[in-house]
């Protein structure tokens, strides 16, 4: 079922380090961040990528996907 007016959200995972594979919703101030727009998310989500994954030396990989919410 498609929603109406759907909101997206960005789904957040990390792999590696010392906590091993992690996912959730990306928030913020303890509430999952939504966007009105797929492109709005996704811009968000590339910055997100590019901030993340730009350290040669991290230890965890990053990845940020944007999913319609429920």
């Amino acid at each position: 079922m498609t929603m109406i007016n759907p909101q997206f959200g960005i789904w957040c995972e990390v792999s590696g380090g010392v906590t091993g594979y992690r996912c959730a919703w990306l928030k913020s101030d303890g509430e999952i961040q939504t966007f009105e727009t797929r492109e709005a998310a996704e811009v968000e989500a590339a910055r997100l990528m590019k901030a993340t994954n730009g350290n040669p030396h991290r230890v965890a990989s990053f990845s940020y996907s944007v999913r319609e919410r429920p």
